[in-house]
Order: structure tokens, then C-alpha cells, then sequence
């Protein structure tokens, strides 16, 4: 019986010359084909044709072409488009036909005979113009399958398979052979796949032969009696020992078994409709049925088959989420197994879809940790981390002691992660280094500034960083870390500031990349040792060349070249400088113990600066006066334990010296307010004489009752060499005077004097203001009013001679 498939039915060829056609639904259609008997069968797959070989009266291998979408009206059967003997023509012994195919245009009908040779039918066979030929063999074996395949150029390629050799003819049109193994196979134990190679089934293994030769093998154990391939599954019936048959069928893609059974005795196997079809002895049909996608998944789940069911899903193009899930279910399963291994092998696959924590919360344990490194590695490298993510890294590394994994850390490019948190981390693990070449490849000065100041006591360092910045940054920094800078070295932290507060010229900062490497460095004044300071190789880029400034940052210098330009400018560099600021910003950085250092940076800004920032005048007054009196200006009231390098008489000078200059900002209120708070005279007489203030220069000295400077301020402000500025202070002076506790006679008599002089007063008036006094006498007031009745008697002398003179009479 002749068989085989396509165009969704089932053609079956009998010993009686019919052929019978077998749709899906088992509906069957019958018709005469040959006189005696049908022995090959072939349908084309593009188009409803059927050739066949059988048996007539007059020949026994007779090839006819069937047209099966058209009937012949004379037979009430198919079309018979062509009808030849296959042996018409050839030089060549009849001998049973073996196998037979033909290509789908029908340009090319190959017919294997049992005695080795394939004889070529080729042309227009639906036009019956077809000419034969013979492909000759020198091997006298069977012919048991043919696959015709076609190559570039339009030439086609013949795989022949007999039961004594595997051959190939490169191009049918020269008729050369190739001989490509040196064994054959059994009849129907050869197929062909849609990659045109032929499988070959032998007793001990499944051969893969393509027009190259030989590739792949399997060694799947049993006879194979026959084999078919189709969308990637290979079934294989195989018989035992005792004349059992069992179809197995592989699923090659995934290397698995899909399914194994007993089965009778096979005679044919096809495909059609998707599925395996088993023709057996008895004359039925057994269809093998592929499972859908998602049954054959349980199945493998259940199995715990998850690296199977992964391909499979591959496979069909599912959904990548559904992909996904299973590579979490095959990670949980291994890591079920202890094999962490594995498991993160698959968790890493589903890196971006998969929740990081689910993942991270199953490796926290610290015998996991290098599985937990590598897959915080990929989550960075994907640029799926977050800060908690990062500090959680490099506390793996911290505690793997993987001082290069630290290295290669810090020197990522193009791969984002939290700075300020692994600086952080870096920090609190002990790598200072590390952090410190993070902190300024990031350009976090702030926390470059704290390493330095804090962790590595390199204040110096520090300082010389801090002058490579921007004003805004530098700022910022100084009143974090000044404090602490000032306690360590106040004089190079004074002179920072002076240069901040100033047009000071800026120091190259080319000079702050030329630092030594991380594992070259020591701590100034460190008092631990860092443990990642003997084993760190890092090797650190020059922060000032390397690294370009941010375009935000506030602008270095004032109408000159930016900070980016200074840093490659050379010579030029050197000539930066930054905008002034408020030294009033920087007060508390002194503290209690740097007053000296305090007073210097003031007078620095004073004398340097062309800007005046409203106050700083004044409190460099409030300096002076408070050191000249020993007192100290600080909140907390702390004595100072330190000496200072300015005397009182200095001080005094100086406070003195700045209440004298003409051309500055001085708030006269505020610096009188001071001085009286400070009891300094001089700088409350100096300020109150430069208002013309003359009589409340004479209320000070009251108030304070200085006999001396009530008696001073009269005589500099009333005398005559003076100008005679104000001659009533004596009246006053005479008041006040009067109501003193203690009578000072000698001033007494000197006020007389002056009120005498420039007759201020008359004399009644004075002795009612002196009469004040319970200690004044007449004694003091005699000679006063002796001179005063002379030059009255002296007056009414005169009076009376100028009355009497004649002139005067005449005027009568």
C-alpha cells in the first residue's frame, strides 16, 4: 500500500489500483487510478497535484500526474494530465520502484528503483513534454528516500538515502555525486526537515545530513524502524527485542521528550493538519495531537522543568511578562534547592520587570553576599538603582574586603548612582579615599571638604582645596567646616577668609590637582588607622584638570575668564579672584580663643577692601574697646586663657586711630553707643567734638564728674585761641560746679575768672548760683566782687565826669 499527505487530506494507494482520498473529518473519496495496482504516491504541497506509480496491464511502473481540481468526464475521475512508463526510452534493466518526489512546479519528478539508480523525469509534465534520464550510482542498493531541495542560480540539489550509503547530487543538471556517509538506512527510516536536511535514524543514533555533509547526532537508543519531522518535533518508532513498537516523540529545540507511548505495528507515518498521523497494520488511523501552549507549561511546571518551559515560551513569542514569571518560579525553585547559584542566574534575567526588593530580601543572609554583589552590579549597570541600592553595594564590598570592586566602583562612567550616598557609605565603612575621590569627581565639596577636615584631619589640605572653588561653594564650606579649620590652623584659615572677604588673588588651581594618589596619602593628625589605606590601589584623576566645572556655578572670577578657562589657562590662572563678601558672616568661626586672629582679619578688611559692609567698622571698634578693657565678646562668657598680642595702649591707639579717619563709613550713633558702653572718653569726646556736640562733650565730663575734663572741655571750647566757640559752657560749668558734693575752689575761682572776663553773668546771679553750695564762703567770692564794685565805682566816676564836662552842659 502506497500512502501520503498534504492539502489537508490523506492519500492511500491499494493493490487493486485505486486511490482513496481521507479528509480531517474521515470523509472519504474514491477513484481508479491503475489497472492492477498503485505502488508510489506523492502529493505536491502548493499546488492539488498527485503523481503517482503503479501497475497497469501493459507496463508494470507506470507514472501518471493527476490534476485534482479537475475532473475527466470520460472516467468520472481526476484529470490525468500526464501518463508515461518510467522505464520508456532509458537504457536501463526494469526494477521496482522504491521511492519517489518531484518538485512543486513539476519541472523535476525523481523516481528511486530498487537496484540503486534514480531515474530524472524532467520538464513540463502538465503539458506531457517530459524527457527522462538516469542519474547513474555505482552503488547497486536500494534507493529508500529523496529529498529535492533548490539552491541559489535556480539549480537543485538531490540528498539520496540507500541502505548502504547517504549521497548528495550538488546539481542535478551535471548529474555529479557525492557520497556523504558511507552508511545508509533502513526504508522509512529517513525524513526531511524545512532547513533541508535530511534525519537519518540507525540503531544507535539520529544523523542530521545537510548537501555539506554530516552534521549533528543524537544517540537515542532503540531500532528505528521509521521517522518523521515536523515544526521541530522528531518521532521515532522504535522496535524491542520482543517485536514491540513504541513512537517517541523529541521535542529537539528543547531537548525533551514530548511524548512516548506503545503503539502496534506501523506501517506509515505522516504529517498533516499539524499533527502526526500513524497508518497502522490493522488499518487505522492513530493521530497525535500537540498539546497547547499553555497545558504543555503545567506539565513542565509540575515537573519543576522551568528551564524547558522558559525555551518554550521563547519559543512561542509570549508575552515577556509571562517569560518573566517563569524565570522568578525557576529561581525560587532552585533557591528552594540551595542552589543560590542558579537562582540568581535567573533572578538577574528578570532585572527591569522584576520587583529588585522580592529579590534582594532572599540574599540578605551574609552567606549569599556575593550572589546579592552581582546582582546590585547589574541593577547599577541597568541604571535601575536606587541610593538605597548603592549604600547597599559597597557595604558588600566593604564587608568582602573587595578593595578592587571599591576601585572599579568609584571610576564608573555612564553608569548613575547616588553620590552623596555612596560617599556616605564609603565614609562610615572606613574608606576615606575612596569617598574623597568620589566626593570630587562628583564635585560634592562640601562632603570633600568634611573627609578632609573630619575623618582625615588633613586640614591643611583642605584649605588648599577650598581655595580651588567658587566663591558660593567656598562659602558654603567655610561655614560648615571653619570652625574646625580655625581651631586646627587659624592663621591659613584667616588668610582664606581675608581672601574670600577681599580682592585677594586667588591661588592656581591647577596646584590642587597635584595630590598625591589615595594609597600615598596619610592622615595629618589622624589617630586611627583606615583599613582600606594599605590595600587601596586607586589611582586618582587631577580634580582641577580632568574634571570641568559645572556651567551653573556661580562665576568665579569678576569680568574676566571663568573658572573652566583658569584651570587650563596657565600663567593666566593665577590672576583669578572672587567677588568680596560679608566678613559678618564669619564672626563665630573665632570662637572665644582666636580674638587676636579675629581682630587681624577685620583690620585685613578694612584696609583692603573697596566695598564697606555695613557693621564691620563698628565691631572692629567693639574688638578694640573690649580687649582694651581685658573683656571678651562671646556669648557663652567664657574667660579666654590665651594671651593677647595687642596692649591695652595699642588697642587704645587703634580704636582712637579709627575714630579719626575722615573717609569712612562709620556709624557715628552706633560707635558713640559703643564707647559710652565701653566707658571710653577720648572716643566719646573725639565723636561728639566732630558733630560740634560742645556742650554734650561737657555733659559727658559731668556725668562722669571729671573736674578735669569739665575744666579741660571750657577751656579748649571757650578760649579765645579756639575761637571762643562757646563761652556759655562756663555758666554751666559754674552750675555744676555749685552742685558738686565737694566744693573745688581753685576751678570755682577760675569759672569766676572767665564769667568775669566776658561778663556772662552779673554778680547777684552768681553768688545766688554759688549759694547753692553749702560749703561756699564770701571769702570765696571776695576778690570777684571787689573787682566788680571797683569797676562800678570806676563806671559811675566816669559818669559823672562826662556829665559835668561842658559838652554835656550844652546838651542840657
Amino acid at each position: 500500500m502506497a500512502v501520503t499527505s498534504g492539502r489537508g487530506q490523506i492519500v492511500f494507494g491499494d493493490e487493486e489500483g485505486s486511490i482513496t482520498l481521507c479528509d480531517r473529518k474521515c470523509n472519504l473519496s474514491k477513484f481508479q487510478a491503475f489497472e492492477k495496482s498503485v505502488t508510489q504516491l506523492h502529493q505536491l504541497q502548493q499546488q492539488n497535484v498527485l503523481v503517482s506509480i503503479g501497475e497497469d496491464l501493459l507496463s508494470s511502473s507506470v507514472l501518471k500526474v493527476w490534476n485534482m481540481d479537475k475532473m475527466d468526464r470520460s472516467t468520472d475521475g481526476f484529470l490525468n494530465v500526464l501518463c508515461k512508463d518510467v522505464f520508456e526510452g532509458l537504457p536501463l534493466p526494469r526494477s521496482p520502484v522504491t521511492c519517489l518526489t518531484s518538485s512543486e512546479d513539476l519541472s523535476l519528478i525523481l523516481v528511486g528503483l530498487h537496484s540503486g539508480s534514480v531515474i530524472l523525469i524532467q520538464g513540463d509534465a502538465q503539458h506531457k513534454k517530459a524527457a527522462s534520464r538516469i542519474l547513474t550510482s555505482t552503488h547497486q542498493t536500494p534507493v529508500v528516500s529523496m529529498g529535492l531541495f533548490y539552491v541559489s542560480g535556480g539549480r537543485s540539489s538531490l540528498l539520496v538515502a540507500t541502505t548502504s550509503h547517504i549521497l548528495c547530487f550538488q546539481n542535478l543538471q551535471q548529474g555529479r555525486m557525492e557520497v556523504l556517509d558511507e552508511q545508509g538506512c533502513m526504508s522509512g527510516a529517513a525524513t526531511y526537515t524545512d532547513d533541508h536536511e535530511m534525519v537519518v535514524g540507525r540503531q544507535e543514533a539520529v544523523y542530521y545530513f545537510s548537501k555539506e555533509g554530516r552534521g549533528g547526532s543524537y544517540a537515542f537508543e532503540g531500532e528505528k524502524k521509521m521517522i518523521a519531522h515536523m515544526k521541530g518535533y522528531l518521532l521515532i518508532i522504535t522496535e524491542d527485542r520482543a517485536m514491540n513498537n513504541t513512537a517517541t516523540i523529541y521535542d529537539m529545540k528543547n531537548k525533551l521528550i514530548s511524548f512516548s507511548s506503545s503503539v502496534g505495528v506501523i506501517r506509515h507515518v505522516l504529517t498533516e493538519w499539524g499533527n502526526f498521523i500513524l497508518v497502522c497494520e490493522d488499518g487505522k488511523l492513530l493521530q497525535l495531537t500537540e498539546k497547547d501552549t499553555q497545558q504543555k507549561l503545567d506539565m513542565l511546571f509540575k515537573r519543576n522543568l522551568y528551564q524547558i518551559a522558559v525555551n518554550l515560551a521563547q519559543s512561542q513569542q509570549l508575552d515577556e511578562g509571562y517569560i518573566i514569571d517563569i524565570q522568578r518560579k525557576f529561581g525560587d525553585h532552585l533557591y528552594s534547592k540551595g542552589d543560590h547559584d542558579g537562582a540568581m542566574a535567573q533572578y538577574l534575567l528578570t532585572v527591569g520587570k522584576l520587583e529588585p526588593s522580592y529579590v534582594i530580601r532572599k540574599f540578605l543572609d551574609g552567606q549569599k553576599i556575593h550572589n546579592l554583589t552581582s546582582y546590585l552590579q547589574t541593577l547599577h549597570h541597568k541604571r535601575l538603582a536606587n541610593s538605597d541600592h548603592t549604600a547597599l553595594l559597597l557595604n558588600c564590598y566593604t564587608k568582602l574586603k573587595d578593595v578592587a570592586k571599591l576601585d572599579e566602583f568609584v571610576k564608573w562612567d555612564g553608569v548613575p548612582f547616588e553620590a552623596i550616598t555612596a560617599i556616605r557609605t564609603l565614609c562610615n565603612s572606613g574608606y576615606y579615599e575612596h569617598a574623597l575621590f568620589l566626593a570630587k569627581k562628583h564635585r560634592q565639596h562640601d562632603m570633600c571638604v568634611k573627609i578632609l577636615v573630619q575623618d582625615q584631619k588633613q586640614a591643611e589640605e583642605a584649605l588648599v582645596y577650598m581655595r580651588s572653588l567658587t566663591s558660593t561653594d567656598c562659602l558654603e564650606c567655610m561655614k560648615r567646616y571653619g570652625g574646625q579649620l580655625m581651631k586646627v590652623l587659624p592663621t591659613q584659615t584667616t588668610d582664606l577668609l581675608k581672601m574670600m572677604c577681599t580682592e585677594y588673588k586667588l591661588e592656581n588651581p591647577q596646584e590642587v590637582s597635584n595630590s598625591a594618589p589615595p594609597e600615598q596619602q596619610a592622615p595629618a593628625n589622624s589617630s586611627g588607622t583606615n583599613p582600606a589605606r594599605a590595600e587601596l590601589k586607586l589611582k586618582r584623576d587631577p580634580i582641577g584638570n580632568s574634571l570641568p566645572r559645572s556651567s551653573s556655578e556661580p562665576n568665579l572670577t569678576k569680568g574676566g575668564a571663568g573658572a573652566g578657562a583658569g584651570a587650563g589657562a596657565g600663567a593666566g590662572a593665577g590672576n583669578e579672584r572672587i567677588d568680596p563678601i560679608n566678613p559678618m558672616d564669619f564672626i563665630h568661626l573665632f570662637g572665644d580663643s582666636h580674638e587676636d586672629e579675629l581682630i587681624d582679619f577685620f583690620e585685613f578688611v578694612v584696609s583692603s577692601s573697596k566695598a564697606e559692609h555695613p557693621g564691620v567698622l563698628e565691631f572692629l571698634l567693639e574688638l578694640y574697646l573690649s580687649r582694651q578693657r581685658g573683656a571678651v565678646v562671646s556669648p557663652s562668657k567664657r574667660e579666654a586663657s590665651h594671651s593677647s598680642s595687642h596692649s591695652p595702649e595699642q588697642l587704645k591707639e587703634k580704636a582712637l586711630a579709627l575714630l579719626r579717619r575722615t573717609k569712612v563709613g562709620l556709624d557715628t550713633e552706633a560707635a558713640l553707643l559703643t564707647c559710652q558702653l565701653r566707658n571710653f572718653h577720648e572716643g566719646v569726646v573725639m565723636l561728639l567734638e566732630k558733630q560740634g556736640l560742645f556742650k554734650d562733650v561737657l555733659e559727658h565730663f559731668m556725668s562722669i564728674k571729671s573736674v578735669d575734663g569739665v575744666m579741660e572741655t571750657c577751656r579748649s571750647l571757650s578760649s579765645w585761641k579756639h575761637g571762643d566757640k562757646d563761652p556759655q559752657l562756663w555758666v554751666s560749668c559754674l552750675h555744676w560746679l555749685a552742685a558738686c558734693d565737694t566744693l573745688y575752689t581753685k576751678e570755682v575761682q577760675e569759672t569766676l575768672t572767665h564769667i568775669e572776663e566776658r561778663e556772662l553773668l552779673p554778680p547777684l546771679v552768681v553768688i545766688q548760683i554759688l549759694a547753692q553750695n553749702n560749703s561756699a564762703t564770701l571769702e570765696l567770692v571776695k576778690g570777684y566782687m571787689t573787682r566788680y564794685l571797683q569797676r562800678e565805682m570806676g563806671q559811675i566816676q566816669e559818669d559823672k565826669t562826662a556829665i559835668q564836662a561842658p559838652d554835656a552842659l550844652q546838651l542840657l
